[in-house]
Order: C-alpha cells, then sequence, then structure tokens
C-alpha cells in the first residue's frame, strides 16, 4: 500500500492554498485526514510532546496514520541525558497507539560515519525497538552494505530522500531494509540547500520531475509491503500540491 501526506500540517499560510479561508487552527488536523491518509508530525523534533498531545491528535483524526519526527535531543543535539529523552518521547508517541506508522530519526549531514555514532545508532535504536522506525541520514558515508544490514537486524527502515544532488548527500535508490519503506521530497534547488530556515525548502516540483520517480517508487512499493511518502516543501502549500500531483501520476486518483 502507498500512503502520501506532507510534513507538517499547521500552517496558517495554508489557508486559501489547502485549507478553507475560515477554518480554525484547531480544525487544522481533521479537515486534512478528509483529504490525505497519512501524515509527519515534525513538531515534535523542536519539543518534546506529551501523551496527552498525542493522544488529541488520534483523536481528533482517528483514521489517519502518523508518522512522528524524535526529537533534535536524539539527532542532532546528543547529550548523556539522550536516555531520559528517549523515555518522555517513547511514552508521549505509545498514546497514539496502531495510528503510529513509524518513528523517523533524521541525523544531520554532520552526524559522520564514526566508531562512536555507530555504536549510538545502535543503542538509539535497541531503546525502540518495540516501534517501527526509520532513519533518514544526510551524510553519504553512511550509504554502505554494513549499514543497510544493520537496519535489516534492527528492523528499521532507510528513510530515502529526493533531495538535489550535492557531494555530501546521499543518492535516491530503492533499498528497502524492512517491511515497509519511507521517501521524504524535500527540493531540488542546490542554490537554497544550505539556506536557514524554510528556504531549503521553498520549492514545487514540476511534473517532470515527479514523473521521473514512480518507477522508482513502483520498484520500492514491489518490495515494501508498505511506503510512507510525504512532502516536505511546505512553503505556500506547495506541499500539498505535489500531493495531489503524485497522486495522479500513481493512479491513485
Amino acid at each position: 500500500m502507498i500512503q502520501l501526506g506532507t510534513c507538517g500540517y499547521s500552517y496558517p499560510e495554508w489557508k486559501t492554498v489547502f485549507y478553507p479561508e475560515d477554518i480554525k487552527p484547531s480544525s487544522f488536523l481533521s479537515y486534512y485526514s478528509t483529504q490525505f491518509s497519512t501524515v509527519e508530525i515534525d513538531s515534535t523534533y523542536y519539543r518534546i510532546p506529551t501523551e496527552q498531545q498525542m493522544k488529541a491528535m488520534v483523536d481528533k483524526a482517528p483514521k489517519l496514520s502518523f508518522s512522528v519526527k524524535a526529537p533534535s535531543l536524539l539527532t542532532h543535539n546528543i547529550d548523556n541525558n539522550w536516555p531520559k529523552y528517549g523515555d518522555s518521547f517513547i511514552s508521549a508517541v505509545s498514546a497514539m497507539g496502531d495510528n503510529l506508522k513509524a518513528v523517523l530519526f533524521q541525523f544531520p549531514q554532520s552526524f559522520h560515519y564514526t566508531v562512536a555514532n555507530r555504536r549510538y545508532l545502535g543503542s538509539v535504536l535497541s531503546m525502540f525497538q518495540s516501534f517501527p522506525k526509520v532513519v533518514e541520514f544526510r551524510q553519504k558515508e553512511w550509504y554502505k552494505t554494513s549499514v543497510f544490514n544493520g537496519l535489516e537486524k534492527f528492523d528499521t527502515a532507510l528513510g530515502l530522500a529526493y533531495q538535489p544532488k550535492l557531494p555530501d548527500l546521499p543518492p535516491l535508490e530503492p533499498i528497502v531494509t524492512t517491511n515497509f519503506s519511507y521517501l521524504r521530497f524535500h527540493s531540488n534547488d542546490k542554490s537554497a540547500w544550505y539556506e536557514d530556515g524554510s528556504k531549503r525548502y521553498d520549492y514545487l516540483f514540476s511534473e517532470e520531475e515527479l514523473s521521473s520517480t514512480v518507477p522508482l517508487i513502483n520498484t520500492i512499493s514491489k518490495k515494501a509491503l508498505n511506503l510512507y511518502i510525504y512532502f516536505n516543501n511546505h512553503p505556500g502549500g506547495k506541499a500539498t500540491q505535489n500531493v495531489h500531483m503524485l497522486e495522479k501520476l500513481l493512479g491513485l486518483k
């Protein structure tokens, strides 16, 4: 099964582009669930949520599939207190029950293939062993057969990404390491990739660009029971436009 959605949903700027103009922010998620089947929650990257917050999301959209991005304290700003943060995060996302389809660990380009980082990765994946997990690397040093085999042993999906072809970024290849796969569309703008804030994601994929990924997506979907696809180009509601475009190209709408 292929499910498509966006990275995040709570964007006031999406009014009139995606959301009705008169909608209240508290109704964003309920409306979103009438349009798409899955969403990636990114607010959890900035702060560890509470159990009540995560349960409230499921209550608002009980038929929606959720993936949740791990806090930066587990991926970008790691210190000796990470087990405590991991426990708090586990308590929160456990409240989502079967609606939780993946926990995403997106590591930065500065997370290099070192002995210390490999040990840390093994430790954090072990902590989350009972959850469906995804690891997205922004550093191509990790693209090794030994790493893919390691992810298989931890029953963890390799997070795939459509992003600019730049020297240190991993290539987009149909690598499947568990029973589901995970693909994120970020941008194809080389000039803005290292800009601050959301500038790197202010990009609308063309139909030609999306069409070029259809064979790859079909290959992945034959290898994995489920494929979750998310668009991260949220500025101006571009992500929602691209979801609809890709749905049509895949014959899902």
